[in-house]
């Protein structure tokens, strides 16, 4: 932008000089005035006068960017001058006053733009008065009001065509730093989901294996087919927590064309219940209200959430039976799950599988809320709202 701004300066610059040797050798090279109209004692020093006065108004152009309204208002004495200067019908000067309005009319904006149209107006009048046989024909209004205003117009045209595309270009730039930020926000949303995921996931998987791990090395010597068992639901239990794991990070990558597994959902809780009861944790499983088709990504918040307070009983309740209740209603999915093992009244509620389970659950505009109970045990409670069906 500044290199632009140099080559426009030095334009200008270069401008300036070509007019002003031009309209000198216009002043001095041109016939002298006619003695009728012009007392000869007058000749020299109105051609002093208007050389000079073009002189410094064609010198001027060189800031016709940076001062239009300045350079305007030189045009003034030049074009007054013109006449005494015998320069009745130049046109090296006449091209100097259209570039100062074609200038007017480009660079100059509010008050100014009003002032610099004013300016423009006056330049008219004074051509049309300063000639000499005065107005008869419509030609001696249209040929300075054409010469002078059309490039203002052209100038003014020119400007708001500009503004037009730096306003275009601010809202492009805005509307390309609102798509980074979406993008980046939903890769953050996306890595905060995937997060949510694998802690469900390992979290449920490794409760349980270590369990499991537990009770097959207190029956290692004295019960080998419990071992076994132990061993089993370790081994079942870590593969399915391995392919949950690949499908997850499946979705990342969209080179392959494998088919995914469906996602568990409600449907997937009898084998998590079961996981849990070979862990010597008795879950029992309430349902009311008419089971419905849930949208699928209901389905699979409802199941990650129940995993997640199922894990939790796993993990800190110490507690042998917990109950699972789900209740389908008209416009919500209510479920709750509550242990009855130690009391935790002095335990934080905002960890981070709590926490991860209510961002769940508002992400649909729902609740939920976890905490002792007065009468023993926790409770994990959830409140998921269901389209309405048509």
């Amino acid at each position: 932008m500044e290199t632009v701004r140099r080559l426009g300066n030095m334009g200008d610059a270069f401008l300036a000089v070509v007019l002003t040797v031009l309209v000198q050798a216009e002043v001095w090279l041109s016939p002298g005035p006619d003695p009728d109209e012009i007392p000869v004692r007058f000749a020299v020093g109105g051609t002093l006068f208007g050389a000079v006065a073009a002189c410094i108004f064609t010198i001027a152009l060189a800031w016709r960017r940076r001062a239009p309204l300045a350079v305007l208002g030189l045009a003034f004495p030049a074009v007054a001058l013109a006449r005494t200067a015998s320069l009745d019908a130049t046109i090296a000067l006449t091209a100097a006053v259209m570039v100062a309005t074609y200038s007017a009319g480009a660079h100059t904006r509010g008050q100014a733009a009003v002032v610099a149209a004013a300016g423009v107006a006056g330049l008219v009048a004074l051509t049309i008065l300063r000639a000499s046989t005065g107005v008869e024909e419509p030609s001696d209004v249209v040929l300075p009001l054409s010469l002078f205003a059309g490039p203002w117009l052209a100038g003014l045209a020119l400007r708001e065509r500009r503004d037009r595309e730096v306003v275009l270009e601010e809202r492009a730039t805005i509307l390309q730093r609102e798509r980074i930020e979406q993008g980046r926000t939903a890769v953050a949303e996306e890595r905060a989901r995937i997060a949510r995921e694998m802690h469900d996931i390992v979290a449920h998987a490794m409760s349980v294996i270590v369990l499991q791990a537990r009770g097959a090395r207190r029956t290692l010597r004295d019960d080998p087919q419990a071992t076994r068992t132990a061993l089993d639901a370790i081994e079942s239990i870590s593969s399915g927590a391995l392919a949950e794991m690949r499908q997850l990070l499946g979705t990342l990558r969209d080179d392959d064309g494998a088919p995914r597994a469906p996602e568990p959902g409600l449907a997937d809780l009898d084998g998590l219940i079961a996981h849990l009861r070979q862990a010597d944790v008795h879950v029992g499983l309430e349902v009311s209200g008419a089971p419905t088709d849930l949208p699928p990504s209901i389905d699979r918040a409802a199941y990650r959430i129940l995993q997640e307070a199922l894990t939790n009983v796993l993990r800190h309740a110490g507690a042998t039976s917990a109950t699972v209740s789900i209740g389908y209603r008209p416009d919500s999915l209510e479920l709750t799950v509550h242990d009855r093992g130690a009391s935790r009244a002095d335990e934080p509620v905002d960890g981070r599988g709590i926490a991860g389970m209510r961002e769940r659950a508002e992400s649909f505009g729902g609740t939920l809320e976890a905490g002792p109970e007065s009468g023993g045990g926790f409770s994990v409670r959830a409140s998921l709202p269901l389209p309405a069906t048509p």
